[in-house]
């Protein structure tokens, strides 16, 4: 766990983030306190949840400290440290900070739900072991409250990632992926040639199609320049795996491989200006067996997809609202910033005042 937490302020918010698209679109601000407390009406807020208004004490704040442990190094460029001065940073960066207090919130209530919820003294005992954690030194040097926050979400999100991981069989999640992927695990056997004109591979094409020997008219049109496969002149580039055919010769070739039969020769195609004359002899499929472990291996953590559809449903069924100040709340795409939202000088990055509203 130690070395899992010393990267903990990017891992939380970034792990599945695409099932979290809702959340991630509050962009500019969030939630701040760790539990929902209501508000008196002129007192400062940034959003409510169900009619709960969470108030703006130490956003911004927060919103430092967050930024502090994602970007240890500080800014670099003068448009950063102008940004910092005056206050402002990128959407990007409070967004994270609010997706992080909007699945500390959420990932209280599941676990609550699921009977999981970590102790007092489970999340103060997380708190000390991520203080003295490698890279935890400057959250150590950070505000009890806020190393809390972490401690706090730290503890809900794996205690639920537990609760759902009971019921996970990794080796039919492992059988569903091989079968889903089959294609990108395969090798393809193929005869080759290239060619720097149409002309020469429409001919060569003709040559293998009347029944002439592939090996044979490789040899025959092979340059010095393009070899007919790789360095050797016999045409046979070997068992390449999909990946390699697609970064190399493009996905409309790869495309094309993947629907032929053994032994077809394919249709003269072109990428980036050279043609090619394929054959494709066979494929080498691996069994499932053999592969198994690496696709366990590369699966998402057990209980995380389940703990994520989970925390969706939750989120769906909630009522949230933003303050005005900092923008409007959809359904579907989350936080639609303010009219004349500002951005620091060079960034590509939408930002605003960290400023609590008044």
């Amino acid at each position: 766990m130690a070395k899992r937490v010393g990267h903990y302020a990017a891992i939380l918010v970034t792990t599945h983030i695409s099932n979290f698209k809702r959340a991630t679109a509050i962009a500019a601000v969030l939630l701040v306190s760790l539990g929902l407390s209501a508000c008196n009406g002129g007192q400062a807020w940034i959003a409510s949840i169900d009619g709960k208004k969470i108030s703006a004490d130490r956003f911004a704040a927060g919103v430092k400290y967050y930024s502090e442990l994602r970007f240890p190094d500080g800014p670099t460029t003068p448009e950063e440290k102008s940004a910092q001065q005056k206050g402002i940073v990128p959407t990007n960066i409070a967004s994270e900070y609010a997706v992080f207090q909007v699945k500390l919130v959420f990932y209280n209530r599941l676990a609550k739900q699921k009977g999981v919820a970590p102790t007092d003294a489970e999340i103060e005992k997380l708190r000390v072991e991520l203080t003295k954690s490698e890279g935890g030194k400057a959250f150590g040097e950070m505000p009890k409250w806020f190393q809390m926050q972490f401690a706090t979400s730290f503890a809900a999100s794996e205690a639920i990632v537990a609760y759902y991981a009971k019921n996970v069989d990794r080796t039919a999640r492992a059988k569903q992926a091989y079968d889903q992927y089959k294609t990108q695990l395969t090798k393809f056997c193929i005869d080759f040639i290239a060619l720097e004109d149409r002309a020469s591979a429409d001919a060569a094409h003709k040559r293998i199609a009347g029944g002439e020997d592939f090996a044979a008219v490789a040899k025959d049109v092979a340059t010095e320049r393009i070899p007919a496969a790789g360095d050797k002149a016999d045409g046979d580039l070997g068992c390449q795996p999909a990946t390699a055919i697609n970064q190399n010769l493009g996905g409309e070739i790869f495309s094309a491989m993947a629907a032929a039969k053994d032994d077809e020769l394919l249709d003269v195609a072109e990428s980036q200006g050279v043609f090619y004359v394929l054959r494709l002899r066979n494929r080498e499929i691996p069994a499932f067996e053999t592969v198994k472990d690496d696709i366990i291996a590369s699966l998402p953590t057990a209980g995380q997809q389940e703990a994520d559809d989970a925390m969706n449903k939750l989120m769906k069924a909630s009522r949230i609202e933003i303050n005005p100040k900092y923008g409007t709340w959809s359904r579907d795409t989350g936080l639609v910033p303010p009219v004349g939202a500002i951005k620091p000088a060079g960034s590509q990055d939408q930002a605003i005042s960290i400023a609590p509203p008044g």
